[in-house]
């Protein structure tokens, strides 16, 4: 099966690029240098060119508070490209998955959002991600949108690596107590979605929208003080942790785009759907901090504990 990965520099593009590759016949991943996701003209001829199969779209324009400032870019990025991806796919008969986000919802409540629950996102980046489903729909065809939440992985610019950075630079750090979600690992999301790929061939790939989370719910605080306690526990030398990690309420930070803070997703028609195993929302979080520390080439006190302290109750 012949599969073009859009994204695939991304957080959870590079995991794809290597979970993909068993199950097509063909991958094309082009870089941004190869091809400018914002000119539509040439994603269209692209695609035209390649004749792909199957289209797995993770790209996206995910910096909330810049589409405050540039809402066109996140439009044209978030809902103007699926669209045209969506009608592609649709005119050469292949399938397109899709991913989205937790912020299509206003966040209020405490149950954890379901597919059937109407979206009314607060802010610049929500509006666009919810109008790329749409697009995304209103085409039909073979399509599958994943809406996914708090991604984490290799890459330093998500949550773990921000975290890591602080703590090794700053005597203290100041987290949002107040959003509550499931951070998902991209390996696990990855993986899942190279299942998806190999089941069209099959006849068994699910289409429609699904809520594809890990289990669990953590606010960013906590998981702020769990990266900390995992990073201490691997020997990496931190200025400011677990200890000096201290909570602060959204609305306090004053930040550019309003957040959710109910940021929590019902999984359990992907776990029908998928027949899949959600794993705990901290599950590949040694690994990914692991991976990080080499990365980022993180200054080690001492040899990792031969014994991990459970986490403190918070």
């Amino acid at each position: 099966m012949k599969c073009l990965l859009l994204g695939g520099t991304g957080q959870l593009g590079g995991f794809l690029q290597t979970s993909l590759l068993p199950v097509t016949t063909a991958l094309a991943a082009p870089s941004s240098s190869q091809l400018d996701l914002r000119d539509l003209d040439a994603v269209r001829a692209a695609v035209r060119a390649l004749r792909p199969q199957v289209l797995v779209n993770a790209a996206a324009c995910t910096a909330v508070d810049r589409a405050e400032t540039e809402p066109a870019l996140a439009m044209r990025l978030n809902a103007e490209l699926p669209g045209l991806l969506a009608e592609e796919m649709k005119r050469l008969g292949g399938a397109l998955l899709h991913y989205s986000t937790e912020q299509v919802f206003d966040g209020s409540g405490q149950r954890p959002w379901r597919e059937s629950d109407v979206p009314a996102p607060l802010n610049a980046y929500g509006r666009s991600k919810l109008a790329g489903e749409e697009a995304v729909l209103s085409v039909g065809g073979r399509v599958a949108i994943w809406r996914t939440s708090w991604l984490y992985g290799g890459l330093r610019s998500n949550f773990v690596g921000r975290i890591l950075q602080q703590a090794i630079s700053q005597d203290a750090l100041q987290v949002v107590s107040d959003q509550v979600g499931a951070p998902t690992e991209a390996g696990w999301l990855a993986t899942l979605s190279a299942d998806w790929v190999s089941g069209l061939a099959r006849g068994t790939a699910h289409q429609g929208l699904l809520h594809v989370t890990a289990c669990g719910e953590v606010s960013w605080f906590d998981h702020a003080c769990r990266i900390l306690e995992e990073a201490r526990h691997q020997g990496v030398a931190l200025r400011a942790g677990p200890d000096q990690v201290m909570p602060v309420s959204t609305a306090a930070l004053a930040l550019p785009a309003q957040r959710p803070l109910n940021c929590r997703l019902d999984g359990a028609q992907a776990r029908r759907m998928l027949m899949c195993r959600q794993p705990a929302w901290d599950a590949g979080l040694p690994e990914a901090v692991s991976r990080l520390a080499m990365t980022m080439q993180l200054p080690v006190r001492q040899a990792p504990m031969s014994s991990r302290t459970p986490p403190a109750t918070r």
